[in-house]
């Protein structure tokens, strides 16, 4: 068969068009090289993007967890923290069910050391903060920030 023949179609190939095979660099065309480098840039590109974008959504996905469960808690401990809140011993009485502007600050963290973590719920009603830690089941009453423990 002559050179340039398609054996498909029968249609004949120019010669300028067709690539050398015999050039110095061993690569058709003589551009060996840039293309690779080229392509690994671009495959390298194409893995970073997806890398971050699954980055992107596992971390979107665990802070829909994490709302979730937090809210699971906090509906669980809303009524022990408001029955214990109310029989605290203080001078400023805690009135959730006959106080006028009541709020949920909700629950929060203090990491104390390695292994020690202190959870509060905290509550506030007419300017009261009753901050109720759900492990020991016990509420602390203070009229502001600097009363509180």
């Amino acid at each position: 068969m002559p050179s340039g023949y398609d054996p498909m179609g029968g249609n004949r190939f120019s010669e300028k068009i067709m690539l050398k095979t015999n050039e110095p660099s061993g690569q058709a065309g003589g551009v060996g090289g840039d293309m690779t480098f080229q392509r690994i840039v671009i495959a390298l590109l194409v893995l970073l993007a997806a890398g971050l974008g699954a980055a992107f959504y596992i971390d979107w996905r665990l802070s829909v967890q994490v709302r979730t469960l937090k809210a699971f808690v906090e509906g669980y401990v809303f009524a022990d923290a408001v029955a214990a809140c109310e029989k605290a011993p203080s001078s400023t009485p805690f009135k959730w069910n006959a106080g006028k502007n009541t709020s949920i600050v909700g629950l929060n963290s203090v990491k104390l050391d390695k292994d020690t973590v202190v959870a509060s719920y905290t509550l506030v009603a007419d300017s009261v903060f009753c901050d109720y830690d759900p492990i020991k089941r016990k509420a602390d009453i203070g009229s502001n920030f600097l009363e509180r423990e």
